[in-house]
């Protein structure tokens, strides 16, 4: 029967497995972070779409088919759920309570909106403006001449 006592490694191989190594390392700590950053976020009573990869989540089968995607998980889970997609869990809202949320006094889209975008960068507007101010510029600037194709839209959704 063969010895493992004379296992030697090439400097390829060593390399490799230092790499393998440090990948699980990092997944694993990864991992740990994004429960111990979620870890208050679950006490929220609102159902979690299933996924088996924490970094991924279903971020490949919702870029398969967004519109099906949020079709089957609200039949399955009711008309607002949590997604893990594209690293972060997400909330997913529709049905009525999409205009529940848009007219709620508590709630900004504006303001939700420019944490993620720079609205005034995008469309060239005034610093000097104020949130809203800067959404009425934009609004006449940019929809108004188009409402027609717009409007139509707009009245299905709502």
């Amino acid at each position: 029967m063969a010895s493992i006592t004379n296992f030697n490694l090439s400097e390829v191989s060593k390399r490799h497995l230092s790499i393998a190594g440090s990948t699980v390392v990092l997944f694993s700590l990864y991992s740990l972070y994004q429960r111990w950053v979620n870890n208050g976020s679950q006490e929220i009573d609102c159902p979690i779409v299933p996924y088996t990869n924490p970094m991924v989540g279903s971020t490949y089968e919702y870029n398969q088919d967004p519109q099906g995607f949020v079709e089957k998980y609200r039949a399955e889970l009711g008309p607002v759920f949590r997604v893990r997609i594209f690293g972060r869990l997400q909330t997913v809202v529709s049905d009525s309570y999409i205009r529940e949320i848009f007219f709620n006094e508590n709630f900004s889209f504006s303001k939700g909106l420019s944490r993620r975008i720079d609205i005034r960068l995008l469309t060239g507007m005034i610093k000097g403006d104020t949130e809203d101010g800067a959404l009425r510029t934009i609004i006449v600037k940019f929809l108004t001449m188009r409402m027609k194709k717009y409007t139509p839209r707009a009245v299905h959704y709502i």
